[in-house]
């Protein structure tokens, strides 16, 4: 039956000649392991294919999507790493064995007469299979892949005339994002490989014309392809395999039994996410591009043309002309020869790109001299750090992918994995990860951040003393020659640990406290610089000083009170206020000597009280003023409000010491140095509050809502902001005590509470309306008024007082009303005052019912008062919609305001329109609480409407 089926398919379509045609062709000579490189590429295009394919399925080509599906066929698709590790290593190995086979066609004279245009097919694929690589190092959209081709693609330019289009059209604009990783897409997995494959027929269907061009030895049989030539290849196939297998395991065996790595560390590498944001200073193309990227070092500025466009031209024509060059034996000398350079010149130029990359790490071992080297020294350095902090961070994203929450019932959540953000999104909000680059662009002028061995985080420094000058820009020099350094304070404290226990006995220590040291001097690692001595930059000193050694206040009133008390800070009574003042922080690496030492934190306390409060505010001890409000000195809330604006009345006012007020202005925080949530990076990386794999109670990055809530509440100055940690449980606390302490603590930040005679509770600085009367006829009819509205007293201080209601509503169809419009604007005042049902009106409530006043306001809510009605904007009960402004239906009742206190943004009050108001009521991300707990805010409405509390 099968010899049946054979001879019908043959009949028909001729196999068993297409099978003797392929297999039989003749082999002068005999068959060699010399002639397998052609098999081999076939056999390695073949594999790529087969593995671009099944890639090509999980693969996403979005900016948004391609490294999360990247990640997604690494880490957890089955066998994913090992086909991108196949995928990956075989195209190097592609390039190492078509250098391989073009060195065999040229040494054999196979690029001759008549094989000249099969030769330059072999050209054209070298082109493609070049391209291939070019296109597919950005497919991953990691970093390293996306600035080596954003360095490639600017080489676009150079060309003549049409490099700015040529760099337009490979990028898809003017920027890098979307529409380049599209393109570079298309091209990688479809119009480069069929081309490929179009010319890789023809190129085969030629080569079967003319034969092998075969090295004849005298004495040696001729042969056929099958079988050992067959066999030669299978075995060099084999052999690239089995290569390619090792490098994708890394060369660890053990890793296939799963007993040194695990198998989703193996294959390609895969770095953090691309980020245009962040430069990456180790950026280069993979190895069989370095000799390019080398020649380019010789060929700086105007001349990079050169190394770039006119040299590379220069190659690929002569390598085009041989053909005709090798016409004669000289000819074909030459040819040898210049392959042989070309490709020993290109593995120089890579060996040398390595090597200068590599050279901080092996200057070393051969004792060679650091200032001659100086130059290189640093550009190696520059390489080596930021290929650390790019695997660092790819380690890092890798973390945060596999990050875990803690739930409210305390337990660990499911690996959360990418959010629809990306990846990206993670590491932006990743204190670890952004508060240190953060923290050196913004705050390591000033502060350093070593631990007591003086390391520090990768990128960071000491702060730099830089010398006086003189009028041309150079040193200046005392009578005796030596630089004059500036006598001025120019520094802030090292934040290493800062509000830990042992930072704080540094400031209770007379001699660390004003402590200063300079170390050498370093000269500038620019040669050029180096070598002019009277250069500024040759003579900026290393700082040490720890606290307010280099600051104003190192002869203020704090430093002369530890020297006065010097004797009693270094007993228990030290250690007491160290613990006390460090407990207020809240701080995750000490929660458990926090929890141990109760009894030293409530001594600590005390002395505190008796010796701390005549300059401080600590609790409901001492008054704002002379020196920063201690209490929760050090937690988040506090160390927001500091950095955000250390002249704010809680801190230091006008004895601020040069540091910037780096988000002041909330309401425009175009304006400010910082956003609130890089500031939140900063102060939680400091604190040490971000993500930690190896956490039983993993904590997130604030978001950037609480960050601003934060802000807000650590600038009320009203009443003491939080109890304090640690100290004796008070007496129990009355339910009108409560609400006033409520109030002052989360409210009076922004609103004031104060009656016409000046009695209740102030803000120093009100943004928001006087909440005194809320809800009664005298409130309401205020702020229909048109000259009330825009006050202090109502929306002055707000973003609404250029609003709709304010401005073209109240003091433009309000503004000069007839006798019939005033009675019905009292109408309206009557019936809206009567939603809120208050207790101190019940009973002109109930006669403005009998008399149908309140059926005059309410019908009164749907009449145009000239452009505007009130249920234009609002709804009130059957009429009007919701959407643009706050439901009316129930206004100023306790439920109404309940809703609004703990949401201003919901559907029925504010939504989008809010100005700044935080939502006390609504919780998370994660395990995050809300500011006031139901009971709090329903406390807090029946206060505001002089409900009698106990």
């Amino acid at each position: 039956m099968i010899r049946a089926l054979r001879d019908w398919v043959n009949h028909r379509i001729g196999l068993s000649d297409i099978v003797q045609h392929a297999l039989y062709e003749p082999i002068p000579g005999g068959a060699r392991f010399r002639y397998i490189t052609g098999s081999v590429l076939v056999f390695a295009f073949v594999t790529q294919a087969i593995t671009g394919i099944f890639l090509w399925m999980a693969y996403s080509p979005s900016s948004q999507t391609a490294y999360e599906s990247v990640w997604y066929i690494q880490h957890q698709m089955s066998g994913g790493w090992l086909v991108r590790g196949i995928h990956h290593f075989m195209a190097q190995a592609m390039v190492v064995v078509m250098a391989l086979h073009m060195l065999q066609v040229i040494w054999d004279g196979a690029y001759r007469a008549p094989r000249e245009v099969n030769y330059w097919l072999g050209l054209v694929l070298l082109q493609l299979v070049m391209g291939l690589g070019l296109t597919g190092y950005l497919l991953p959209w990691d970093q390293k892949g996306y600035w080596a081709t954003n360095v490639a693609t600017n080489l676009a330019t150079l060309v003549p005339f049409v490099g700015k289009d040529l760099q337009q059209l490979a990028v898809g604009g003017n920027e890098y994002g979307h529409h380049t990783l599209t393109r570079f897409f298309a091209l990688h997995a479809g119009v480069l490989p069929g081309l490929l494959v179009i010319f890789l027929v023809l190129h085969i269907a030629i080569f079967r014309r003319h034969g092998i061009m075969a090295k004849i030895t005298p004495g040696r049989a001729d042969d056929y392809f099958w079988p050992r030539q067959v066999l030669f290849d299978a075995i060099g196939c084999l052999v690239l395999l089995g290569i390619v297998l090792l490098c994708v395991i890394h060369f660890d065996l053990g890793a296939i039994t799963g007993k040194h790595q695990e198998l989703t560390r193996l294959g390609a590498d895969l770095g953090a996410p691309a980020d245009p944001a962040e430069q990456y200073s180790a950026a280069r193309p993979e190895w069989y591009y370095l000799f390019l990227f080398q020649l380019l070092k010789y060929f700086p500025g105007s001349s990079e043309i050169w190394g770039a466009i006119i040299i590379p031209g220069i190659v690929m024509t002569v390598l085009a002309l041989l053909p005709f060059i090798g016409r004669t034996n000289i000819g074909h000398q030459f040819s040898r020869a210049f392959i042989v350079v070309l490709l020993v010149g290109a593995g120089v130029l890579t060996c040398l790109a390595w090597s200068q990359d590599y050279f901080a790490l092996v200057a070393g071992r051969l004792n060679l001299d650091g200032e001659a080297y100086a130059k290189k020294f640093a550009a190696s350095r520059e390489f080596l750090q930021a290929r650390e902090d790019a695997e660092r961070d790819a380690h890092r994203t890798n973390e945060l992918i596999n990050r875990r929450e803690t739930l409210e019932d305390g337990k660990l959540s499911e690996v959360r994995l990418i959010p629809k953000q990306g990846a990206v999104f993670l590491l932006r909000n990743d204190p670890m990860t952004r508060g240190p680059r953060l923290f050196k662009q913004h705050c390591a002028s000033c502060h350093d951040y070593a631990d007591a061995e003086g390391k520090r985080p990768s990128g960071l420094s000491a702060p730099l003393q830089s010398p006086e000058a003189t009028a041309d820009s150079k040193v200046k020099r005392d009578e005796k020659g030596n630089v004059v350094y500036p006598a001025a304070a120019s520094g802030a404290p090292n934040l290493f640990g800062f509000g830990s226990r042992a930072w704080i006995k540094g400031v209770l220590n007379p001699d660390a406290l004003v402590k200063i040291a300079f170390g050498e001097p370093q000269p500038s690692s620019d040669p050029k610089i180096a070598a002019d001595k009277e250069h500024l930059d040759n003579y900026k000193r290393p700082i040490d000083a720890p606290y307010f050694g280099n600051t104003n206040h190192k002869a203020g009133r704090m430093t002369t009170w530890v020297k006065q008390h010097a004797e009693m800070l270094k007993g228990d009574d030290g250690e007491a206020i160290a613990a006390a003042l460090s407990a207020q922080a809240q701080l995750r690496t000490q929660t458990k000597e926090d929890a141990e030492d109760t009894v030293e934190i409530q001594k600590g306390i005390g002395l505190i009280q008796q010796h701390c409060t005549s300059c401080h505010r600590f609790g409901d001890h001492g008054q704002l003023g002379l020196a920063p409000d201690l209490t929760g000195y050090g937690s988040y809330e506090w160390m927001m409000g500091l950095v955000s604006d250390p002249s704010h009345e809680r801190f230091y006012r006008g004895e601020n010491d040069r540091m910037p007020s780096f988000a002041k202005d909330l309401a425009r925080p175009e304006r400010n140095n910082l956003s609130v949530r890089e500031l939140s990076l900063i102060v939680d990386w400091i604190r040490g509050n971000y993500y930690r794999a190896d956490d039983p109670e993993p904590v997130l990055p604030h978001t950037p809502d609480h960050a601003e809530e934060a802000v807000l509440l650590a600038r009320t100055v009203t009443e003491p902001r939080g109890s304090i940690v640690g100290a004796p449980a008070a007496a129990q606390e009355t339910q009108l005590a409560k609400a006033e302490r409520l109030f002052r603590q989360y409210c009076a930040a922004c609103h004031n509470r104060v009656d016409s005679s000046g009695h209740g509770i102030a803000a120093r600085n009100p943004t928001a309306p006087n909440l005194a009367g809320f809800g009664s006829r005298e409130w309401v009819a205020g702020i229909l008024d048109p000259k009330r509205v825009a006050g202090p007293d109502y929306v002055g201080n707000t973003r609404h007082k250029e609003g709709q209601m304010a401005k073209e509503f109240v003091q433009t169809d309000l503004a000069e009303p007839d006798d019939a419009a005033k009675a019905k604007i009292a109408t309206i005042v009557a019936a809206l005052s009567a939603e809120a049902a208050l207790p101190a009106q019940a009973e002109a409530d109930k006669k403005a019912e009998e008399d149908k006043t309140l059926d005059k306001g309410r019908a009164a809510m749907a009449d145009s008062f000239g452009n505007y009605a009130c249920i234009d904007c609002h709804k009130y009960r059957e009429k009007g919609d919701l959407g643009s402004a706050p439901d009316l239906t129930g206004w100023g009742s306790k439920e109404w305001l309940v809703r609004f206190i703990s949401d201003p943004t919901a559907e029925v009050c504010y939504r989008d329109t809010n100005d700044r108001m935080p939502s006390f009521g609504k919780a998370g991300p994660g395990p995050k609480k809300a500011l006031l707990s139901p009971d709090d805010i329903d406390l807090l409405a029946r206060w505001l409407r002089g409900e009698k509390l106990e």
